[in-house]
């Protein structure tokens, strides 16, 4: 019998030590997936915040860049985020690092079960980096307009793109207000060339990086260049308008644009050979031997691309997550 009661305490030493294992386990399981998530949340918050200060920034809305980042972090994390750092790294970027707690403070997790093992509470952080700045290639459509064009109809002024509406002409003859400014082969169009760019076969669509772009000559529309493409772009997102610097060869007929940047143009209206578009309210975008398209310049942003910082800024921004 006192055999019996010697095997009964071993047997509860044995318990107590399975169950210090058995809730070491739950607190790895139930604690750390905790965590997990929380890390998670945390990260889409900090990628969050990142790209939505980097678009204050490149709005020219810095002042209100740290507060939209936070914003963005809260939103993010149904528990509440910190941003605990937020910093520039270099002019054109954004660091956010966010942490457990609340916009007031940083703040940690209750453990679940691991305050059995000492563990009471912990937090975690996450960090992301996101830069901007001007495209230096893409897929536009297939025209081009010079820099001192653009300089005319915007002000040049990045900080406040007009709102109102623009009419870019394409035409050796310009008959537009900036004919007397930017006369001349470097600041208008080649003469022949109406600002066509060279197209893939059956497209109305154009790849063009920095440097220098064949012209397609002629008053006509590449191919692929369509009624229905034209009309599509009527209400649609901007689309980007490649400006060229000056012109190689320009008297001859292989003439080559060099694009130094892009800029963003919203279009209400157009007139080519052959194809045309009347604003809803009448407004007819340009007549006789013009050749033109009408909208408005906007600030523009795709995640989607790689920002150059050797392109010139017009407006039209790239923003992404760099780390």
């Amino acid at each position: 019998m006192q055999r019996l009661n010697q095997e009964d305490g071993a047997v509860a030493v044995i318990v107590a030590l399975l169950l210090v294992v058995l809730v070491g386990v739950g607190a790895l399981a139930v604690d750390a997936g905790n965590l997990y998530w929380e890390r998670r949340a945390l990260q889409n918050g900090a990628d969050a915040a990142a790209l939505a200060a980097a678009q204050d920034f490149a709005s020219n809305s810095a002042g209100t860049a740290e507060a939209t980042a936070r914003q963005y972090a809260q939103a993010n994390n149904s528990r509440g985020a910190f941003v605990e750092e937020f910093t520039q790294p270099t002019p054109n970027s954004v660091r956010v690092t966010t942490a457990t707690g609340a916009q007031t403070g940083a703040g940690t997790l209750t453990a679940i079960l691991a305050g059995v093992l000492g563990q009471d509470e912990y937090g975690t952080r996450a960090t992301a980096t996101a830069t901007w700045g001007a495209f230096g290639g893409g897929a536009t459509v297939p025209l081009t307009m010079s820099q001192c064009e653009w300089n005319v109809l915007t002000g040049g002024n990045l900080a406040n793109l007009p709102t109102s509406e623009r009419t870019i002409y394409f035409h050796s003859s310009q008959t537009a207000a900036t004919q007397n400014t930017c006369g001349g082969p470097a600041n208008q169009n080649h003469p022949g060339g109406f600002g066509w760019l060279n197209t893939a076969s059956g497209t109305c669509s154009a790849t063009v990086y920095m440097g220098q772009v064949a012209t397609d000559t002629g008053n006509n529309v590449p191919n692929g260049c369509t009624q229905t493409f034209f009309q599509q772009l009527i209400g649609g997102d901007p689309v980007l308008m490649p400006v060229f610097g000056n012109i190689s060869n320009a008297q001859g007929n292989n003439a080559t644009y060099n694009i130094v940047g892009f800029a963003a143009f919203e279009v209400t209206g157009y007139r080519f050979s052959g194809s045309q578009y009347n604003e809803p309210a009448g407004n007819v975008p340009c007549s006789g031997n013009d050749r033109c398209i009408r909208g408005r310049f906007v600030a523009y942003y795709d995640l989607g691309a790689e920002p150059s910082p050797s392109a010139t800024d017009f407006g039209a921004y790239v923003i992404g997550l760099t780390g």
